[in-house]
Order: C-alpha cells, then structure tokens, then sequence
C-alpha cells in the first residue's frame, strides 16, 4: 500500500512539477521579457546619461584643449610677428652699418686727400727751402769767387803798372841813349793805347762784376720773400684745414655715438617686449598645461573607476609623462630666459662706448641668433606638444569609448544574470512553498524520496554559482 502510495505521489509530484515548469516557463517569459525590457530600459538611460555627461566632459576638455591649440597658434602668431620685427631690426642694423661704414669709407678718401695735398705742399717747401739753403750756400762761394777774380784782375793790373814801369824807364833810356831821335813818336802811341786798353778791360769787369753782384743779391732776396710767404701759406693751410675738419669729425663722432645709442636703446627695448612676450606665452602655456592635466587627472579618475583592468590604464600614465615632460621643458625655458642679461645691465655694459666695436657687434649677433634658435625650438616644442596632445586625446577618446562599451556589456551581463539569478530564485522559493503546503496537507507525504531532495540540491548549487559570479563581478 505504501508503495503504490508512494508510486502515486511521485506521480502527482511529477506532474506537479511538470505543471509547475510549464507555468514557471510562462510566468517568468512574461516576467522575465517584462523585467528584462525595464532592466534594459534602465541601464540604456543610466548609460545615455552616463555617456551624456562623459560626452559633456570631453566636450569641456575638447574646448579647453582647443582653447590650448588656439593659444598656442596665438603664441606661433606672436612668435612670427616678433620674428618679423627681429629681422627688420636686423635689416635696420645692418642699413645703419652700411651708412657708417660708407660715411667713415668718405671721410677716410678725404683724409687721404687731405694727407696728399700736404705732403705735397710739404713736398714742394722743402724743395724751395733746399734752393734757399743751396743759394744761401754758394753765396759765400760766390763772394769768395769774386775776391779771387777781383784779387786777379788787381795782381794782373800791379803787373801792367810794372810793365807800364819798364816801359817807361825803357822809354827814359831810350830817350836818353843816341837813338833817341829815330822812334819818339811810334813808341809813344803804343803805350797809350795799351793803358787805354788796360783801362777799358778793367772797367768792364768790375761793371760785370757789380751786376752779378746786385743780381745775386737781388734773386736771394726774392727766394726769401718767396719761401717766407710759402711758410705762412702752409702753416695758414694747415691751421685752416684743421680748423675746418674739427667740426665735422667732431660731428661724425657725435652723430655715430647718437646713433649707436638709439640703435642700443631700440635693441634693449625690443629684447625687453620680446622677453615680456615670451614670458607671458610660457605663463599662459603653463596654466593651460595646469588646467590640461586637471582635466586629464579627473577624466583619468573617473576612468580608473569605471574600467575593470587597471593595465589600460598605461595609455594615460604616457600621457601623464608627456605632460610632465613638457612642463620640465617649459620651466627650463624660463629659467634660460631668466639667465639672460637684463636691459639695465645690458645698457650700463654698452654706455661707456660711444662708438661700434667688432666685439660688440659680434655680441649683439650672437644674442640675437640665440634669440631666434630659441623662437624657433619654442615654436618646435609648441607644436610638437600640440600634436602630441592631439594624439593622445583621441587615443584617450577611443580608451574611454572602449571602456564605456566594455562596462555597458558588463552592465548588461549583469543584469541579466542578475535576472535570471532573481527568476531561478523565485522559482525555487515557490517549488519550497509548494513542498511544503504539500507536506503540511498530506503528514503522510513527508517522506520525500532521495531523488527529490537531490534535484532540490542541484538546483540549489546551479543558482548559486551564479550567485557567486554575480557577487565576484
């Protein structure tokens, strides 16, 4: 009896339990597409608005980025005009030492000529002061010339009286001797004309002797009228050339010492707005980089909560270390800036010097070829960290899409375990209530077979493996 009891009530149990699936199976496919489609309605807002306010997020960090980008075109803009206005400087520089060297080319030609006119002057003075020497020298030649030849022509007269002497004691003899009658009268004439001869030739030459005299003395007296009146010309020349040049050298000195100072004031005042600028431009690139990073660290916060795999998250360490990267390269350009030697310095280095030096202008070139390669690796670093920051924001973008889509799938996996977890559960809870009015309206039912109470337990441990997922997730 109770066997067949018993064979009965496993009948009516499997039964039971097969009407009990097969409303299970009905109920929890309403159910389940009920909760299924509420519990995906929810998670769909929850992700719209979860992705609505990430996509805020990016957006904020897109304008400040683009606000970044727009700033470093600005800087590239400013960097440009300053490097116009560089090289405009540098053309003026240059212009201005082309017109000095030019001027100073034009002062020297007429140094030069100047130089030749007086050396020639000289040249010319010194050949009459050699001809008034010379004459000066050979005047007492000359004297002594003329005491030789008067001495001469006195010892050649001394001889003609003597001869007139013996010609006259002869003509006494012969007056005397007895012969005295026979040439009275052919010697008488002879003597008289030898002495009018002696006369006339000595006349003559003392005449000859009297002009060149007079002439000498005449033609040294005009040399040193003409040499007297060549010393005051070329001292008068010397005095006035002197004289007319001292204002313009004086001028040409005073005018490059003005314009090297404006063209040293005008440089100061350029390298002082060019450091202002780029001071500003580093300052400004420093709080966008400050705000960057903040925006960088809270996107990578909120990414570090959301994501599951903390080895995703290296793209962002990168991104973190370019940016830790670029602030070290801009604090070290502006302590290089603020190496450089200020306007004051640079003024009272340069103002005792009134006029250009090569070791000055080799200087001034230096700082300024200094100057451009720091624009231009300024302009390199900028862009190079804007491309660099382009990249590593989609990079971050697609890192983050891909975090969110990977959350929404585990969301929805979730969810469903969750439900059906809920929906075995309930199942379960409901077969127990079963069993147990079952048990409590028939004692003699209490007996439950072993095959029961096994299928009772597998299903227990199949609801709570994923029970334990869901709980490890």
């Amino acid at each position: 009896g109770l066997h067949r009891q018993g064979e009965a009530d496993r009948r009516r149990l499997g039964q039971l339990e097969r009407k009990l699936d097969a409303r299970f199976e009905e109920r929890n496919r309403e159910d389940e597409g009920r909760e299924k489609w509420a519990e995906i309605r929810g998670s769909v807002n929850g992700l719209i608005e979860e992705m609505q306010a990430l996509t805020k997020r990016v957006e904020g960090l897109d304008e400040r980025l683009w606000a970044r980008t727009s700033g470093t075109e600005l800087a590239k803009q400013r960097n440009r005009e300053l490097e116009q206005q560089v090289q405009a400087l540098e053309q003026q520089g240059r212009l201005n030492q082309a017109a000095m060297d030019e001027a100073s080319k034009r002062q020297a030609a007429k140094m030069r000529r100047t130089e030749h006119a007086l050396e020639e002057t000289t040249r010319r003075l010194a050949k009459v002061e050699e001809e008034a020497r010379a004459r000066q020298q050979q005047g007492p030649q000359w004297d002594e010339y003329l005491e030789v030849r008067v001495s001469n022509l006195e010892q050649q007269q001394e001889r003609f009286d003597c001869d007139i002497g013996k010609l006259q004691m002869q003509l006494d003899e012969c007056m005397q001797g007895p012969s005295e009658d026979q040439h009275p009268q052919d010697a008488g004439p002879s003597v008289e004309d030898a002495m009018l001869a002696a006369e006339r030739s000595l006349a003559t030459l003392k005449k000859d002797v009297l002009g060149q005299v007079e002439d000498l003395a005449s033609s040294v007296a005009g040399l040193r009228v003409k040499s007297d009146g060549q010393v005051q010309r070329v001292t008068a020349l010397a005095d006035r050339m002197e004289k007319a040049h001292e204002p313009a050298m004086e001028a040409l000195r005073a005018e490059l010492a003005q314009a090297r100072h404006q063209d040293r004031r005008e440089v100061d005042t350029e390298l002082s707005a060019l450091r202002n600028r780029v001071q500003e431009a580093s300052e400004s690139s420093d709080e966008a980089v400050a705000e960057v990073r903040e925006a960088l660290r809270q996107t990578a916060a909120e990414i570090a909560a959301l994501s599951l795999r903390p080895e995703e998250n290296s793209v962002l360490r990168n991104f973190d270390e370019r940016l830790g990267a670029m602030e070290q390269e801009t604090c070290d350009l502006r302590a290089r800036l603020d190496a450089l030697p200020s306007t004051g310095a640079m003024a009272e280095a340069t103002s005792p010097a009134p006029l250009p030096t090569e070791e000055a202008k080799l200087q001034e070139e230096d700082e300024l070829e200094d100057i451009r390669r720091r624009l231009e690796w300024l302009e390199e670093q900028s862009s190079a960290g804007a491309a660099a920051e382009r990249a590593d924001q989609r990079h971050a973008q697609d890192t983050i899409c891909e975090l969110v889509e990977s959350v929404s799938r585990l969301k929805q996996q979730a969810s469903s375990n969750e439900s059906a977890v809920v929906a075995i559960q309930q199942q379960l809870q409901q077969l127990q209530g079963a069993l147990e009015r079952r048990l409590n309206e028939d004692p003699a039912a209490s007996r439950v077979p072993s095959e029961v109470e096994a299928r009772v337990k597998e299903m227990w441990e199949k609801v709570a493996e994923p029970h334990a997922r869901l709980l490890d997730v």
